[in-house]
């Protein structure tokens, strides 16, 4: 998949100065990728954003508000171009949660140079941004079709729910940047969170597939696990 893919198929209805907006902001997007693989970290400033994207030194701020909002909308980026090639097979809305985890992971850990510097701004940041709502937004949406299909017990909070799946996310992507998972170990210990927190709130014919899941996953860390 080309990120070219991408930005046209999300932008082929819009008109021309939304065009012209989007083609700014991929611009400075781009600009800071090369400015983080090139440091190493993400200490560039909006200035050398700006130089380097050959834009005005208020177009950033004009566009995404602070630095923080360009390392926010990266990772909203990085999203849509998951979204985009990832093709989810499963019709059962269980397997559906567990088979979405490793295009994530597998994304990611293809470009650790630059998500992993990303990451680790963002993830000690205190508020939330669009792309944090966003992930809380898609475990609720994965959680009511499951719900929907008699698979997550009545009357249980989703939204709660969702938050705490993607503070699960967090918690694992956070121990990867700081390099204490592989990108192995991260998938697992993903899927082990996931698989725990549905264990409380699935229905007792779906219980047993989560602890089947819990189970596996035990084994496969424990043969990971170093000794």
């Amino acid at each position: 998949m080309d990120r070219e893919d991408v930005v046209g198929a999300s932008a082929w209805h819009l008109d021309g100065h939304a065009l012209r907006k989007q083609h700014f902001r991929d611009r400075m997007l781009d600009a800071a990728e090369e400015l983080i693989l090139e440091k190493g970290d993400a200490s560039f400033s909006t200035r050398d954003l700006a130089k380097r994207a050959g834009v005005s030194q208020a177009t950033p701020f004009n566009h995404f508000g602070s630095k923080m909002g360009v390392l926010d909308a990266l990772i909203e980026r990085s999203l849509a171009e998951i979204a985009f090639a990832t093709r989810v097979t499963s019709e059962d809305p269980l397997d559906r949660m567990f088979e979405a985890v490793d295009p994530v992971i597998r994304y990611y850990s293809r470009r650790v140079s630059l998500y992993r510097p990303v990451f680790a701004v963002v993830l000690g940041h205190d508020s939330a941004g669009p792309a944090l709502v966003r992930a809380i937004s898609h475990w609720r949406k994965s959680l009511l079709f499951a719900q929907r299909s008699g698979l997550i017990q009545e009357g249980r909070d989703l939204d709660a729910i969702a938050e705490q799946l993607e503070a699960n996310w967090l918690g694992t992507a956070l121990s990867w940047i700081q390099y204490s998972l592989s990108h192995e170990q991260w998938r697992d210990v993903a899927r082990y969170n996931l698989a725990l927190t549905l264990c409380g709130v699935v229905t007792d014919n779906a219980r047993a597939r989560a602890m089947k899941e819990v189970r596996r996953l035990e084994e496969s860390m424990g043969r990971r696990r170093p000794r």
